[in-house]
């Protein structure tokens, strides 16, 4: 499908419905992952990362690997790692909605940090493999396979330290616990599956649809794929963790909804590894560019404040938000200000 000829006006409307869908579609999955998340014995931390995470994902991982595809390089690294700087500082507002106390403080989990520990380390290596010597097989970086499996180690990791914890956060007034809250499980869990399943084809169906709009939009009117990677996409993609997010915290599943985003976020970065291997022109993690650096390290330095809130638990900060939800608003501010000069 080709959206060149397009009117303007009608790719933004475009836009602007897909965005509605992915949110729309995004608001039915937490429900969904909760009932989920009880009947397997999951856990709202790991059903959070692992589930919605995903699921939430897909329509960016679609976009992502769409545009390697077609050799949009720009627009499919952006995405990816802009998706989660915008998702990390959703956080912030996640954290303005719940006024009883910082939720970080709240939601407090060794599941959470070790998370955050793992998308760290992932961002680290993305680093790692772009300015190490260009080397591909079968057109593929040995970066691609080396994330998936650290990726797929982490998640392993995290549920055996779930299940048998050397560390507990302490239980204060303020921590939610998710067994006190009651959740429907009457559905078969058969029926949720396939519910699921059914959300994330409509999420799949919606970043392929949200490329062609966005490549044609940067055609038209000579705006980087990098900035609308950034701006548009990764947000817009990432609609249904800000929509889920709120959601869940609404919903007093504050555990789900920090783990649905650092979750999101880790998962992001394998958008890298599957972009890598639709993107036949070389290795993708070559591609990158000065502006993507800025964006991974901007990753990372969020990432990191969040992992010291999750430890430091500061029950409440300026405005019941913990210092760190305003170190990651300030810096989000500080990386919208160098991605406009640099992208002059």
């Amino acid at each position: 499908m080709s959206f060149e000829t397009a009117p303007i006006a009608l790719l933004i409307t475009g836009i602007a419905l897909l965005a509605l869908v992915i949110g729309v579609a995004g608001t039915g999955i937490v429900r969904n992952v909760e009932s989920i998340s009880r009947k397997t014995g999951l856990g709202d931390s790991l059903s959070g990362a692992l589930l919605i995470g995903i699921a939430t994902s897909l329509s960016g991982t679609v976009l992502s690997v769409n545009a390697a595809w077609q050799s949009y390089t720009d627009l499919a690294i952006s995405n990816a790692l802009g998706g989660i700087v915008v998702q990390t500082f959703f956080l912030v507002i996640g954290d303005m909605l719940y006024r009883r106390s910082n939720i970080e403080h709240a939601a407090a989990s060794i599941e959470n940090m070790m998370q955050s520990g793992l998308l760290i380390l992932l961002l680290g290596l993305v680093l790692m493999f772009s300015i190490a010597p260009e080397f591909t097989l079968f057109g593929i970086s040995p970066g691609s396979p080396v994330l998936v499996m650290i990726y797929l180690i982490g998640l392993h990791v995290t549920r055996q330290t779930g299940q048998h914890p050397q560390w507990f956060a302490r239980q204060t007034p303020l921590t939610q616990n998710e067994s006190d809250r009651r959740v429907e499980t009457s559905t078969p869990l058969a029926s949720l599956l396939i519910r699921f399943l059914m959300l994330m084809s409509v999420l799949a169906v919606a970043g392929l649809l949200l490329t062609e709009m966005t490549v044609a939009v940067s055609t038209r009117t000579g705006l980087s794929q990098t900035i609308l990677g950034v701006l548009v996409t990764a947000t817009i993609t990432s609609l249904p963790e800000l929509v889920t997010t709120i959601t869940a915290i609404r919903r007093g599943a504050l555990s789900l909804a920090v783990g649905n985003i650092i979750g999101g976020n880790t998962f992001d970065v394998l958008f890298l590894s599957l972009s890598d291997v639709a993107y036949r022109d070389g290795s993708l993690f070559h591609a990158m560019s000065n502006v993507h650096y800025l964006i991974v390290v901007t990753a990372i330095v969020m990432s990191v404040l969040l992992l010291l809130g999750l430890i430091g638990r500061q029950k409440a900060g300026p405005g019941v938000i913990g210092i760190e939800s305003v170190s990651v608003a300030l810096i989000f501010a500080i990386f919208i200000a160098l991605m406009a000069v640099m992208s002059a």
